[in-house]
């Protein structure tokens, strides 16, 4: 008898977990797609780690994904991202999506022939969860993909 509740409680927690686990990740979609800045930090926990390939190191902390995300969406602020697949584990989950948008205000640095082109980008995102809160965000896409569609390889 007590297998059988020990082992139902190990089932109820992962359960429990999973379900916590879509929780985030749907919270995390929906602010990403609101452009909602404040909603997707409060996904993170204070120390929360997270990377892209579009910046250079790792950012910590829910001030630096307000930092970061701010961005993305004041050059492009059509952005919409739509998950294709989720994997879920234990206490993470491996998200694959599409970002679709358009560089309508260039920042500093960014060149003029990229004002007005549209991208769709494959992303993968990896993120780890305790206590109902992001503490590892990684991010990645074909940097590359991303250029062509600038027209970057035609420049001269």
């Amino acid at each position: 008898m007590k297998t059988c509740i020990t082992l139902f409680l190990t089932l109820f927690s992962f359960v429990a977990s999973a379900q916590s686990i879509q929780q985030v990740t749907e919270s995390h979609f929906a602010a990403l797609n609101k452009h909602d800045v404040n909603l997707l930090a409060a996904d993170y926990a204070p120390g929360a780690q997270f990377y892209s390939v579009s910046w250079e190191g790792l950012k910590v902390g829910p001030a630096e994904v307000k930092t970061a995300y701010s961005r993305y969406w004041k050059t492009s602020p059509d952005l919409v991202y739509k998950i294709t697949k989720t994997i879920y584990g234990d206490n993470s989950v491996t998200i694959e999506y599409e970002s679709t948008g358009t560089m309508t205000n260039l920042e500093g640095g960014s060149q003029a022939y990229m004002q007005g082109k549209k991208y769709t980008l494959k992303n993968i995102t990896l993120i780890q969860i305790k206590n109902g809160k992001i503490i590892y965000d990684s991010t990645y896409f074909d940097q590359v993909s991303f250029l062509r569609q600038m027209d970057f390889f035609n420049q001269k």
